[in-house]
């Protein structure tokens, strides 16, 4: 078993606001890294961000939206 469901074991779904927030580089390829060992366990993922980069990194469907002015 992964790391990660060490910690997320009867987890289907985990949402995720700016996790790439405030974080340096090194943080933010650690957390590259802990997404992705979620995504391949099956695990469905939401998250939430500014940047379409960080998203791309972790994600293969980014759906884009704009707050209506």
């Amino acid at each position: 078993a992964s790391l990660a469901a060490a910690f997320l074991p009867a987890v289907g779904l985990v949402i995720l606001d700016e996790p790439f927030r405030d974080i340096g580089a090194g943080t933010r390829a650690a957390a590259i890294e802990w997404i992705r060992a979620l995504a391949a366990d099956a695990v469905a993922m939401l998250i939430g961000g500014r940047e379409e980069r960080d998203l791309r990194a972790v994600s293969h469907t980014v759906i884009l939206t704009e707050r209506a002015q």
